[in-house]
Parts: structure tokens; C-alpha cells; sequence
């Protein structure tokens, strides 16, 4: 299993390499149809787990408005991504999260 150190670096990598990876409006599209035909309301909030770049929360945010929206990764470069791609300051790392049991 892969230490932490090294999961952030793979990571890093990916989002140096190409700041706008993984972004995909088709599975924004789908996640939120999904998920707004399953809670039939706008949540008061959201927490993205794994928000890479934000494009996840972006989508939403746009779509719920009135939702108050979390986004946790590991990788520091992808959340400076995040809050330069979306103008928000809602992104933080959870490096600490991933300390082993």
C-alpha cells in the first residue's frame, strides 16, 4: 500500500501535468440528475470528498444556489486549482485525514 507522501505527489503530478483532468460535464450532469431526483430538494449542504480541481462542485453550486458547499482532497495542488478554476475558498486539504489506523 502506498504511503501517503506518495499518493500526494501521484497526485500532484496529475494536476500539474493538466490542471483541467478528470473535468467531464456529462458526469456532473448525471451525478446532479441522479442526485437531485433522489432528494427531490437542494441540500443545505454538500461535502465533496475527493473535489480534485471542483468541477463536481462547481456544477452544482450553480445549480443549487442556495447550498452551502465543502471540497476536501489530498492534494494541494488540486486544490489550488479549485479555488483558482472556481473563485471559491471553500477547498482544503485533508492530508491529516489519511494517517494510518
Amino acid at each position: 500500500m502506498p504511503c501517503k507522501q506518495s499518493l500526494i505527489e501521484e497526485y500532484d503530478r496529475f494536476y500539474l501535468h493538466n490542471p483541467r483532468i478528470w473535468i467531464d460535464d456529462s458526469r456532473n450532469k448525471f451525478a446532479f440528475s441522479a442526485l437531485s431526483g433522489y432528494l427531490k430538494q437542494a441540500p443545505a449542504s454538500v461535502l465533496d470528498v475527493g473535489c480534485g480541481n471542483g468541477h463536481t462542485i462547481k456544477y452544482f453550486s450553480e445549480r443549487w444556489q442556495d447550498t452551502r458547499f465543502t471540497g476536501l482532497d489530498l492534494s494541494p495542488v488540486a486544490i489550488k486549482i479549485a479555488k483558482k478554476l472556481n473563485g471559491m475558498n471553500i477547498f482544503s486539504e485533508f492530508c491529516y485525514l489519511l494517517e494510518a489506523a
